[in-house]
């Protein structure tokens, strides 16, 4: 799908579009994830890490935002990836998206 198609999309749809801005604006919500990060049970910097992760950001990119190696981040994303019993990344933000509460069991 092309930009210019998610656009038009989202232009046909106001409620969905409405939606995601309500959500993604929930994302920044620093409570929302001490809350989420307890209910995980992961670290305060392997939730670091899963945010980078769900902004879409590459591995040497949340390491240079944390100021950490890539290595480092390796390293958290496989404890997350056990501790969540996740497989790749598309499942870890769809965990964390519910552990948040933005994104509910039924939208899946």
């Amino acid at each position: 799908m092309s930009q210019s198609d998610r656009i038009d999309l989202f232009a046909r749809c106001p409620e969905l579009t409405r939606r995601m801005e309500l959500s993604y604006a929930r994302l920044a919500d620093p409570k929302l994830w001490v809350a989420a990060r307890v209910e995980l049970g992961v670290t305060l910097r392997e939730l670091e890490v899963g945010l980078g992760l769900l902004r879409g950001w590459s591995l040497a990119e949340i390491g240079r935002r944390l100021k950490i190696s890539r290595g480092t981040v390796r390293i958290h994303c496989n404890r997350l990836y056990r501790t969540l019993r996740v497989h790749n990344r598309c499942e870890l933000v769809v965990v964390l998206l519910l552990a948040s509460g933005v994104l509910l069991s039924q939208d899946r």
